[in-house]
């Protein structure tokens, strides 16, 4: 071919570097770099080698003028010089017939080529290839068509390094889509596990403050309540309640600002002979007798939400009335004292049988809340109903006892 003039240079290279370099398909870039290497330049032999690193030779990928089949792989460690030359430099090397190192692997069969053209093909990391061009006329290629198929052969490479970030992007995007699908499940089954975990952490703690019998609280849980004094002691109370970050307040010699005086009452609840109740209609009856009077405390409307009570040991109850006189707490106890001794109860041999109950109540106003010696004065109370006839509520105030019988009240 003869040298291109100016116009035919620039309308050619205008068409090379419109070559599109953003395409996600590898055979539709090789196909459109054979067709331009051919079209353009008017080549009778185009075909594009390509890397294969499994077996690490250039394989024929895409040709014109001949066919696939003819052509055979080019050992990468077996390069003839003038295709390692062109290798080395990372340039365009031109191969004549007076060439001594002519590529009998490069074509299957014999052809006439009188100028052939070998371009790398080579990012800034490796070399993927290699365009071969050929021509069977006479007449070498010219400068400039040199330059235009190095262009060429820059705009595949581009193209081919777009296409191979891409693929390792969409590997990436891929292998993260995965690896997150692959969390959620194990973060669902995470949750499901910690639901059941704390599910069966809820039921442990209801378990662990529970009498398994009355279904009051234990013993623990009312102390656990008593030293939490936020359970019993109102919001808008001065002291130790309200003081900065659970300690205590600071002495002062100010007068409080709240004058109201804030009471609470402790009720201790113990069943009249219930050594007789076990010894003459059986134990079974005795666990009916400590079940009802869990079902009365907790069913029959007797106490508010912030009342606290609980099975204080064997059949013996202690009730806690936060914000209550013991006068207030009074209609509550009679209510249960009437409700109890109304109840019947069958025991061994079908015997039935009545119990009733001795209650002792003892309150004190804070802030001089001594929550031990007010259970020992409701205690004490208790005990004195028992020695005084039974069946009756003491209170005791000021080292005095009350007695109060509970015929009268209405349940």
């Amino acid at each position: 071919m003869q040298k291109l003039d100016k116009i035919t240079e620039l309308s050619i290279l205008y068409e090379i570097s419109s070559m599109p370099v953003r395409l996600l398909d590898l055979d539709k870039l090789a196909e459109i770099l054979v067709e331009k290497a051919t079209r353009l330049l008017g080549n009778d032999i185009s075909v594009l080698y390509l890397l294969n690193n499994q077996t690490n030779s250039f394989t024929p990928y895409i040709s014109f003028g001949v066919q696939l089949s003819f052509l055979v792989d080019v050992p990468v460690n077996q390069t003839a010089p003038v295709l390692k030359k062109a290798f080395d430099k990372g340039q365009l090397v031109v191969w004549t017939p007076e060439h001594k190192d002519y590529i009998p692997c490069l074509l299957g069969k014999p052809y006439h080529v009188h100028c052939a053209l070998y371009i790398p093909l080579k990012t800034e990391d490796e070399m993927i290839g290699f365009l071969y061009v050929a021509r069977f006329a006479e007449e070498a290629f010219h400068q400039s068509e040199q330059f235009l198929i190095s262009v060429l052969g820059s705009r595949f490479t581009i193209g081919y390094e777009n296409l191979m970030i891409y693929c390792k992007l969409g590997n990436t995007l891929a292998e993260l889509e995965q690896e997150r699908n692959r969390l959620r499940i194990l973060n669902k089954k995470l949750a499901g596990k910690n639901q059941s975990i704390k599910k069966k952490n809820t039921q442990l703690r209801v378990q662990s403050r529970t009498d398994a019998l009355t279904k009051l609280f234990n013993r623990n849980a009312i102390f656990e309540f008593l030293n939490n004094k936020k359970h019993i002691m109102p919001k808008d109370f001065p002291g130790d309640s309200l003081a900065p970050n659970g300690g205590s307040a600071p002495p002062s010699d100010e007068p409080l600002q709240n004058p109201a005086i804030y009471y609470i009452t402790f009720a201790m609840i113990d069943v009249d002979n219930f050594k007789s109740v076990n010894d003459n209609h059986g134990h079974l009856a005795g666990d009916l007798v400590l079940q009802t009077i869990g079902k009365i405390l907790l069913e029959e409307g007797l106490l508010r939400k912030n009342d606290i009570a609980g099975r204080f040991g064997g059949e013996e109850f202690l009730i806690i009335f936060p914000d209550t006189g013991v006068l207030d707490a009074l209609y509550p106890i009679q209510r249960f004292c009437s409700l109890l001794k109304a109840k019947d109860f069958v025991g061994k041999d079908n015997q039935s049988f009545k119990v009733s109950a001795s209650v002792g109540l003892a309150d004190c106003a804070l802030p001089n809340l001594n929550i031990e010696e007010s259970i020992q004065h409701a205690d004490n109370a208790m005990y004195y109903a028992k020695e005084h006839g039974r069946d009756q509520i003491v209170i005791y105030q000021k080292n005095e006892y009350h007695q109060i019988k509970t015929d009268d009240v209405a349940i």
